[in-house]
């Protein structure tokens, strides 16, 4: 059999499966989506109200506070896919975003805890290092001839190698001298023994541990290589690629509305004024409290 023969009997036997299973998962998506339909636009509209908070310039736009900004989008997009996500009765992977918006909001809680100019220009320099870093490990794939020295240069030409090689030389005492993995780290340097901070170490330090020991460990379940994730993609005792709701859906709506909460929060309190801040602390909790109970 040739492979286009092969290929024309799979496309025959694929449209024949595909015909007779997809009415049937889209029901079963439609039916299963029906009882947290209410609780899952109450996380589409936080969402809007998000982007409305930064079409209203209420979260800060200007260059100054650019950095600041980057983070509430992130956390904006996040919640975008994890809606998108429990929307499409994908509880296994929903985790994965809200893990990172769990980042996200210990990143910007760091960043404004105090000395916010000095700590957003150790975040922002961090790029440097990072993009230094993969130059030194293509000159390592070069080395061992993994690459060829067109295919280096393809994506590291001189002129960036120098214009890299300066700004990094510039900053590089801001961070770890031998294993600079961590924007953070001069902030931790004389308080831990260990090279970097952790997240775990950041989330102490903020006051934020139940999060870190309680949540962030779940979350991280989806991410990684669990047998844990058995629980997430079994439909009794048979495994299934079929997305499926339940109780799930609300827990993770309800925690990413407050994660994105404690985001907003943070910032206004930064850079609002009184009525803002107060309009935003009494909001956000009722807001919340609504969707919990749809």
């Amino acid at each position: 059999m040739s492979v286009y023969e092969m290929l024309d009997q799979y496309d025959e036997k694929l449209k024949n499966y595909s015909d007779e299973c997809v009415p049937i998962y889209k029901n079963s998506l439609n039916k299963g989506r029906q009882p947290y339909e209410l609780i899952l636009k109450g996380l589409f509209d936080f969402y809007v109200f998000c982007s409305y908070l930064l079409d209203e310039n209420i979260i800060p736009k200007d260059d100054e506070s650019s950095t600041i900004t980057k983070l509430f989008i992130k956390g904006s997009l996040n919640l975008h896919g994890i809606y998108t996500c429990l929307n499409s009765g994908l509880n296994s992977e929903a985790p994965t975003l809200v893990r990172s918006l769990l980042e996200n909001y210990l990143t910007l809680k760091l960043l404004l805890e105090k000395d916010t100019d000095e700590r957003i220009k150790l975040y922002e320099n961090f790029k440097y290092v990072q993009q230094w870093g993969s130059i030194k490990k293509n000159l390592d794939l070069l080395e061992a001839g993994i690459i060829t020295l067109p295919q280096f240069q393809a994506t590291n030409p001189k002129h960036r190698i120098d214009r890299l090689e300066k700004k990094f030389d510039k900053i590089k005492s801001d961070y770890h001298p031998k294993r600079p993995y961590h924007w953070a780290w001069k902030i931790f340097k004389e308080n831990h023994k260990t090279p970097n901070p952790s997240l775990r170490q950041i989330a102490y330090h903020l006051n934020e541990q139940f999060d870190y020991e309680k949540t962030y460990a779940v979350l991280s379940i989806s991410v990684h290589s669990s047998p844990l994730i058995e629980n997430m993609i079994k439909n009794g005792k048979s495994f299934t690629l079929v997305p499926s709701f339940s109780t799930r859906t609300i827990n993770l709506t309800l925690l990413s509305i407050d994660y994105m909460g404690k985001i907003i929060l943070e910032i206004v309190r930064k850079y609002s004024d009184e009525n803002t801040i107060s309009d935003m602390e009494n909001y956000i909790p009722a807001f919340s409290l609504a969707v919990s109970q749809l």
